[in-house]
């Protein structure tokens, strides 16, 4: 509850659950989250990020910068060309979670 999380290229998946009011920036393979709400979500996934009983989930495009960030993505097998960010699944799109469940944000906005 109310994080501030720098995830870096990982070949692998990232799991988030039961987090609120939390900013993230976050490159990974795949991305899941579950009963997660009011979240600011910058990232990069390989594959279409999902979510399940969450609200107010803002995505934006990865932000993340820093020295020696090119080779992580090498080593994490991650083409930083490929990402599928604005790609969300709704495991719930159908129900009424009280609030919406996701929305994208494709403003330009500074790195982290």
């Amino acid at each position: 509850v109310d994080c501030k999380i720098f995830i870096g290229p990982c070949d692998g998946p990232v799991f988030l659950r039961d987090c609120a009011r939390c900013t993230v920036c976050i490159a990974s393979r795949q991305l899941r989250t579950r009963d997660c709400h009011d979240m600011d979500v910058s990232l990069y996934c390989a594959t279409q990020p999902s979510i399940e009983t969450s609200t107010n989930i803002r995505f934006s495009c990865w932000r993340g910068a820093y020295p020696g960030l090119t080779s992580h993505f090498e080593a994490a097998k991650l083409d930083p060309l490929q990402n599928t960010w604005d790609k969300v699944y709704d495991f719930n799109s159908g129900e009424d979670l009280g609030a919406p469940h996701f929305s994208l944000d494709r403003s330009p906005r500074g790195f982290w």
